[in-house]
């Protein structure tokens, strides 16, 4: 699989790497950090546009496979402070990078938001089987690209604590 690291300040080159704007959530001089697993770079580089709009400092951490994800995850000597996951993936499926998250120790206590396009009962009621915080159905557009964006960021900006 294809992964793309992007650590973030606003001015970067890449659009997965530049987040300028203004936002609402707690300002600090550290990124906010966001591992997302997404196999589609159309519904990446949306998610990219939406959070330059709610945060001025972010790291965006891309891997389109779920289990260079993980491979990531656990290489990493700090946490992001924020996983988005997609269900339908390439290789490893979201809920198996769900589990696996979820079982390890060390990583158990990072937030997992998935982000998907299903409207599966069946995925919704799995994923919070397998401890998601939160199943969030993919919007439609940008403006709404942009309120899931600044509300995810909003809450767990507030109330996460850095690791």
């Amino acid at each position: 699989g294809v992964s793309e690291s992007a650590p973030v300040t606003a001015g970067g080159e890449s659009p997965l790497a530049s987040f300028g704007g203004e936002s609402d959530a707690p300002s600090s001089s550290l990124p906010f950090t966001i591992l997302l697993v997404e196999d589609d770079p159309a519904h990446a580089m949306v998610i990219a546009r939406a959070f330059e709009s709610v945060r001025s400092v972010v790291r965006v951490d891309h891997y389109q496979d779920g289990q260079d994800a993980i491979d990531a995850l656990v290489a990493q000597a700090s946490r992001p402070d924020l996983v988005l996951l997609d269900l339908k993936l390439t290789g490893l499926q979201g809920l198996d990078v769900l589990a696996q998250i979820k079982s390890d120790v060390g990583m158990r206590s990072i937030p997992v938001v998935v982000l998907t396009t299903s409207v599966s009962d069946h995925d919704r009621a799995e994923a919070f089987r397998r401890h998601a915080n939160a199943y969030i159905q993919k919007p439609e557009g940008l403006d709404e690209f942009r309120a899931v964006a600044g509300a995810l960021v909003g809450f767990w900006a507030g109330c996460h604590v850095r690791r």
